[in-house]
């Protein structure tokens, strides 16, 4: 989102200001729908735990103790201690229904080509 950061979990992007919004952002906001939270993955969201060196780890709703999984453990634990009614999130080998069966809580994967997508985030 624009004036925000999007980390994807580096460090060396903790200063990176997105300058516009993306089109995702975009048809979320036309929609009428309000993003106020951004939440936890892994580095480039390349692991099966929410955990990295610039936030630490995010933790599952159900026991601090177990993992949210990964890469969108931090949305799916969002969405289960029911701080948000709908996530956002990607999956390619399982980064949305990993998350989701651990926190208790279900996904729905998108088809290619229904979210608009952009060439970068800054």
């Amino acid at each position: 989102m624009e004036g925000l950061t999007s980390t994807i979990g580096l460090t060396s992007r903790a200063n990176t200001i997105i300058k516009k919004d993306c089109p995702l952002i975009i048809a979320i906001k036309n929609a009428g729908m309000i993003p106020f939270i951004k939440t936890n993955l892994p580095q480039l969201a390349m692991n099966f735990d929410s955990n990295n060196f610039l936030w630490g780890r995010a933790c599952n709703p159900w026991n601090k103790n177990k993992s949210v999984g990964g890469s969108s453990g931090g949305e799916a634990a969002a969405l289960a201690a029911r701080m948000s009614l709908i996530g956002v999130g990607n999956d390619i080998g399982g980064s949305l229904r990993i998350p989701a069966a651990f926190c208790g809580i279900a996904s729905l994967l998108s088809g290619q080509g229904r979210i608009p997508m952009m060439n970068s985030v800054t």
